[in-house]
């Protein structure tokens, strides 16, 4: 039996953590973690949720203490496709909702590239913003144990329709139309 399926019909549930490492096209790698909750109504295939956070470094020379966070959550369609007794390869598209969180700074008056003490900073606030992502990926998985498997994905996480003040107020991030994930994943089937 592979990954779950007991038969034709292979009803069930798999609930799984990964963890890796993300980015978005607006910042640096930084640590991915995720979980999904998924139903087999047939052989082979999987539809359900996922949530994911990453937390990455912006690269646009913003100097910011903090982290960028990326809060995603959706659904998915993933096809699991059998190559050898306890491994297989999978498929994966979605549509999820991304809450996007950016650090407040101090800015340096306009003309002044290193300000001294004297000199007042301008403060920028956290923004928030938000954006339809549309993660698409491949991986392998191996049954490890009974109703346990271990497995290896790569996503590419197009974004677009992005809202809020991370993007649309003066002053705004760049919009992150690209993200891309590495993770190890840990999933029991049921």
């Amino acid at each position: 039996m592979f990954l779950g399926e007991r038969s034709a019909t292979a009803l069930g549930v798999d609930i799984g953590v990964e963890g890796g490492a993300g980015t978005r096209s607006n910042s640096s790698w930084g640590p991915f973690v995720g979980a999904h909750l998924e139903f087999r109504p047939i052989a082979g295939l999987r539809v359900g949720g996922y949530f994911s956070d990453t937390f990455v470094k912006p690269e646009d020379g913003r100097p910011t203490r903090s982290h960028i966070s990326y809060v995603s959550m959706g659904g998915r369609l993933r096809y699991l496709h059998q190559v050898m007794p306890k491994l297989g390869v999978f498929a994966t598209a979605g549509l999820g909702y991304v809450f996007s969180n950016y650090p407040g700074y101090e800015a340096a008056p306009q003309g002044i590239v290193n300000p001294t003490v004297t000199q007042q900073l301008g403060k920028i606030d956290v923004r928030n913003g938000s954006f339809l992502e549309a993660p698409i990926g491949a991986g392998v998985a191996y049954t490890a144990f009974a109703h346990t498997n271990l497995s290896l994905s790569l996503i590419w996480r197009p974004g677009f329709s992005f809202k809020g003040a991370a993007y649309e107020e003066e002053g705004s991030y760049p919009k992150p139309t690209q993200g891309f994930s590495g993770s190890l994943g840990l999933s029991f089937f049921f």
